[in-house]
């Protein structure tokens, strides 16, 4: 069992709890990035974490009754580091391993930093991870990787294209990575105007992209 899954109140070995800012005392985190309750729990109650479609873990935290989603990793660096990341700033995991959330495994990164790293073409081990086996197969042999823009022709749209271009804008991992949809254009040679009308559905609507 990961750490993340025991919801066992008791104590894990050598584990310690911090409040998380902003919350009045409602919530804890653990250096083995377990969350705690006291909200309508007078002992506290560990709390579930959830994944999302990248395999970071992630939990809903209340406020004033409305809730709101946060990445564990990003709630583990910041409290037990006292600060407040910047908005250039992003957590990365040394080891590759989204829910691997000990301080251990944290790198602090600016956003721009982080998108290289990740758009080190098909040897990274998140290479094409929301296209399918037919697109990422094509995007070897045409030689682009992905993220990286390397060895991009300057050619008419294809088919095989569009398909990549309307995964890759619609995936969460270009949301994670704040990757723009300029960017998406320099990597495949083609028009900002061509990205948006992809990724919105406004032109090839023949064409069946699925993510």
């Amino acid at each position: 069992m990961n750490n993340y899954e025991n919801r066992d109140l008791e104590n894990l070995e050598n584990e310690i709890w911090k409040d998380i800012k902003e919350y009045d005392g409602d919530y804890q985190i653990s250096n083995f990035a377990r969350i705690k309750s006291f909200k309508r729990y007078k002992n506290g109650k560990i709390l579930l974490q959830y994944k999302d479609s990248d395999g970071y873990l992630v939990i809903s935290l209340y406020k004033n009754g409305k809730g709101k989603p946060k990445l564990i990793h990003d709630l583990e660096f910041e409290t037990f580091n006292n600060c407040k990341l910047k908005k250039d700033e992003c957590v990365h995991h040394l080891n590759e391993n989204p829910s691997d959330n000990i301080l251990d495994n944290f790198q602090l990164m600016t956003n721009s930093e982080h998108r290289s790293l990740h758009m080190s073409g098909e040897n990274h081990p998140n290479f094409g991870k929301h296209l399918s086996e037919e697109t990422k197969q094509l995007m070897r042999e045409k030689k682009i990787g992905i993220y990286s823009g390397e060895n991009n022709p300057q050619v008419k749209l294809e088919e095989w294209k569009v398909k990549a271009i309307y995964q890759i804008s619609n995936s969460s991992i270009i949301k994670q990575l704040k990757i723009t949809q300029k960017e998406i254009a320099k990597m495949f040679g083609v028009h900002l105007s061509t990205i948006s009308a992809i990724k919105t559905g406004k032109t090839w609507k023949h064409i069946k992209c699925k993510i």
